[in-house]
C-alpha cells in the first residue's frame, strides 16, 4: 500500500467583530450556515482535508478577532508638569 503525500497549510482569518469570520470557515469546512450568532471568544479552529493533485492537503483554519480598544500609551515628560511622573493609564 502506498501512502499519499500530505501537506499542512495553516490559514488564519483576521478581522473585526461581527464580520462573519466563523461563518465563512463553517461554510467552507462543514457546508453549513447558521442564523444563530455566537461570538467567538479567543479563537476558533477547524480542519479540512482536500486533494490537490496526488497530495492530501490538511487545512487548519483559525479565526481571530482583532481588538482595537487598546488604552492610550503611557507617555513620559510630555509637558513641564509631567517631567517627573507618567500619565496614568486608564487600563
Amino acid at each position: 500500500m502506498t501512502s499519499k503525500k500530505r501537506a499542512l497549510l495553516k490559514v488564519v482569518i483576521l478581522g473585526d467583530s461581527f464580520v462573519g469570520k466563523t461563518s465563512l470557515m463553517n461554510q467552507y469546512v462543514n457546508k453549513k450556515f447558521s442564523n444563530q450568532y455566537k461570538t467567538t471568544i479567543g479563537a476558533d479552529f477547524l480542519t479540512k482535508e482536500v486533494m490537490v493533485g496526488d497530495q492530501v492537503v490538511v487545512l487548519q483554519g483559525t479565526d481571530v478577532e482583532l481588538y482595537n480598544d487598546f488604552p492610550e500609551p503611557i507617555v513620559f515628560g510630555e509637558n513641564d508638569e509631567s517631567k517627573s511622573s507618567a500619565k496614568r493609564c486608564s487600563c
